[in-house]
């Protein structure tokens, strides 16, 4: 899917960004495993959304239904916590400073396709509702 191209190609660079800048902030090594973990969450959700969306569309439906929401909070939360300790860093390296650029870009993209996502299965399951 279109929509999810910023995602497979952005998130498996960024757990490398904060390894690399834990070499110089010890503390970014615990951001760069919890990007690992939303790395692995993320790619998981959508392959399987990717999966599920080419066959029939009320299984998908249920199917995503039943977990999308729980990924979506784990994802949004992951986020939280990634941002939060992101921001106490002060910022003094151009690698700092894009890694801060590419969680920006990702938190907006990942909060708009979630709205997104969201509004689709509610209105297919209104549909489905009525039938």
């Amino acid at each position: 899917m279109v929509h999810h191209d910023y995602v497979w190609a952005r998130v498996p660079f960024l757990a490398p960004m904060a390894a690399a800048i834990a070499r110089c902030r010890p503390n970014a090594a615990d951001v760069a495993r919890r990007l690992r973990g939303l790395g692995s969450l993320l790619l998981g959700h959508l392959g399987q959304e990717e999966r599920l969306l080419a066959g029939d569309a009320a299984a998908a439906v249920s199917l995503i239904g039943s977990g999308m929401m729980g990924d979506h909070l784990m994802i949004a939360t992951a986020l939280d916590e990634i941002r939060d300790a992101v921001a106490r860093w002060p910022v003094s390296s151009e690698q700092e400073r894009r890694l801060g650029s590419e969680l920006a870009l990702l938190d907006e993209h990942l909060q708009a396709q979630i709205a997104l996502e969201e509004r689709f299965v509610a209105t297919l399951l209104g549909m489905l509702d009525h039938y």
